[in-house]
């Protein structure tokens, strides 16, 4: 199984929530190399999840960030 999600479209949306609660600082460096491992993160879970020897529970968590920060 195969998704088609934008990986880096629901980092941005994660950071973005992550951000406007306060969970980061400001530093311009650690910024973007958040923006890079949230993005790297989805991935490898996308990954996870289209391998049909992992778990559902990969597939699930992919499925529901996926209608959570797609948008």
């Amino acid at each position: 199984m195969t998704y088609d999600i934008d990986c880096t479209t629901i980092a941005k949306n994660m950071y973005n929530d992550a951000f406007d609660m306060d969970m980061i600082g400001e530093d311009p460096e650690i910024l973007e190399a958040w923006k890079k491992d949230l993005d790297e993160a989805i991935y490898q879970l996308k990954a996870m999840a289209e391998n049909p020897y992992n778990n559902d529970y990969w597939r699930t968590l992919v499925e529901t960030l996926n209608r959570i920060y797609s948008e």
